[in-house]
């Protein structure tokens, strides 16, 4: 059996390629990727709501987001828009039965983030009647998420980040 609180053990018992979930290295939030297929974020001393692990998985654009509590696994999935419950235990002995769960309900929607984006992009394309480049509707894009990020506020937008 293998210490599934480690991200070592992600790595080599599922082939899956860590990558920190945020820039700051001592966190323990990751995401695990696998080609695009069955990626999914994984917090190994959660700290947060379940509301806030649906949004990650949804803005990582996983459907996944798995957290590890004593004894045990928590699953949310922003999808189903439920967390489920297991045993450490049961997941350590499983681990592969438990990834192949993971990839069940890991299939693209029209709802992932990435489309949703899109359709926002092409949205303001056509407001803004661009045919060609698109600049003024890929700006206003930038600036709506830099406005979100700043609370709806954009007279104090940093520009220089």
């Amino acid at each position: 059996m293998s210490d599934l609180n480690k991200i070592e053990s992600w790595k080599s018992n599922l082939g899956l390629l860590p990558i920190h979930l945020f820039s700051a290295q001592t966190e323990n939030k990751f995401i695990l990727l696998n080609g695009g297929v069955g990626d999914f974020c994984i917090d190994t001393s959660p700290d947060k709501k379940p509301n806030e692990y649906f949004s990650y998985a949804w803005s990582s654009n996983t459907k996944n987001f798995v957290t590890l509590k004593g004894n045990r696994v928590f699953l949310y999935n922003w999808l189903r828009d439920k967390e489920e419950d297991y045993s450490i235990m049961d997941i350590e002995s499983n681990l592969p039965k438990f990834y192949e769960y993971l990839i069940k309900y890991s299939s693209k929607s029209e709802y992932d983030i990435t489309p949703f984006i899109l359709n926002v992009y092409r949205e303001l394309r056509r407001e803004t009647g661009e045919k060609d480049e698109g600049i003024n509707a890929i700006n206003q894009l930038i600036l709506s998420l830099l406005a979100i990020e700043n609370g709806n506020e954009t007279k104090n937008i940093n520009f220089a980040k």
